[in-house]
């Protein structure tokens, strides 16, 4: 038992999604509903499905998630808890900023971390330089997260994954390589870099 959910085995689907897969309207892919139901379907307990795109981003990005930004895509949404739901299994779905990470495949969206980093400062050498969040974009960003997680729940879902991993937007907080703010959101506690 995770709170209310009740699973019939110990096997969970966590939220990383099976690839990159084109989302060029922003509703989830019939390739991704089919995926997330076989996984159901074949026994798992517990399915997360992989994070959508909370941040409201620009025409000429490249599409590679589906969008949780908009009330638009909650009948989308729903369409995937169903499938996942038919077949016995609790659905949860993964929520995350999207950060540093991957910003290759994301053109024309700007890349956004807890400070900014200069190209020889990057953990990773295929990210761009970082712009540092003000206090009143990380604040947007809360409101950001509060509001996907509302559209989840009205499309049925039983819950959401937070990912703070992976250099995605809240990871970029948590880490000492990423995060060297010296503001209520800094490195001089752990309490403050979760904040």
């Amino acid at each position: 038992n995770i709170g209310s959910l009740h699973l019939r085995n110990r096997i969970v689907k966590m939220g990383a999604q099976p690839g990159s897969v084109p989302s060029p309207d922003g509703n989830v892919p019939e390739i991704l509903k089919d995926y997330y139901e076989a996984v159901a379907r074949g026994g798992v307990a517990l399915v997360t499905a992989g994070g959508g795109i909370i941040e409201v981003i620009p025409n000429n990005a490249t599409l590679n998630r589906f969008r949780i930004d908009d009330d638009k895509y909650i009948p989308s949404l729903r369409e995937l808890a169903q499938v996942i739901q038919k077949h016995g299994c609790p659905a949860l779905l993964q929520l995350m900023g999207r950060g540093p990470s991957r910003k290759h495949l994301d053109f024309g969206i700007e890349s956004k971390a807890a400070s900014t980093l200069s190209q020889d400062e990057l953990p990773l050498p295929y990210f761009a330089p970082t712009r540092e969040l003000t206090v009143d974009e990380i604040e947007q960003f809360v409101d950001l997260f509060a509001s996907a997680a509302e559209r989840i729940h009205k499309a049925g879902f039983q819950g959401i994954e937070l990912n703070s991993a992976n250099n995605h937007l809240l990871n970029t907080f948590l880490s000492r390589v990423w995060n060297k703010r010296r503001d209520a959101y800094g490195i001089d506690s752990l309490e403050s870099r979760a904040k």
